[in-house]
């Protein structure tokens, strides 16, 4: 990045207009990668719809699905490489990656021990043709707009059975107990107990 260009010693030329020493005054080395943070707030720095690859993820330290941008800088739309962000909201897709994360126990890590009990693959949901019990999921989601697990508990606050149905319909009959032993400590937002855990496990392994 520089400043402007200073031109040093010129000299008139029938064909070179001014000959001299062209100089770069005001030169900032700058790291490709700030180019976005810094002008994120800015129309200098434009961004992509959310990538596909890498796949948005549930970050459990900032509460929220993390997906790549391409950023674009400048007038020519120089392209930047792929930039970390929070799911833009609005887009509707959030809810899709969020369930997915959700049933993969990424966002409450009681939920994993289920995911060998699935009678769908949550990866589904991010397909085009996503089932039916997955648009369940994803429509009880966004009438609530639960992209967080704060938001997450804060719907089983108000409703403690919210979600539950939904639930249910991915896990096989058999082992639908497994999740009702668990629900009333997941939906508080407690750990739940090694002895309660490990009948769940048990009963998924059968």
């Amino acid at each position: 990045m520089y400043q402007d260009l200073v031109q040093k010693n010129g000299k008139w030329s029938p064909f070179f207009a001014f000959m001299g020493r062209i100089f770069l005054r005001g030169v900032t080395l700058l790291n490709k990668t700030w180019l976005p943070r810094l002008s994120a707030d800015s129309q200098q720095c434009i961004f992509s719809s959310p990538l596909e690859t890498p796949q948005p993820f549930f970050d459990p330290n900032k509460d929220a699905i993390m997906c790549y941008v391409t950023p674009r800088f400048g007038p020519h739309l120089w392209e930047l490489p792929a930039y970390l962000v929070e799911y833009p909201r609005g887009e509707g897709d959030e809810f899709k990656w969020f369930a997915k994360e959700l049933l993969e126990g990424k966002v409450v890590k009681e939920l994993e021990v289920l995911k060998g009990v699935y009678v769908t693959s949550p990866v589904l949901l991010t397909k085009a043709q996503i089932p039916v019990r997955g648009m369940m999921l994803i429509t009880t989601l966004r009438k609530e707009g639960v992209v967080s697990k704060k938001g997450l508990l804060l719907a089983w606050k108000k409703n403690p059975l919210f979600l539950k149905t939904e639930l249910l319909a991915w896990v096989a009959p058999r082992c639908a107990a497994a999740l009702s032993l668990m629900w009333g400590y997941i939906t508080k937002g407690v750990d739940v107990p090694e002895d309660v855990l490990a009948k769940v496990k048990s009963s998924v392994s059968v």
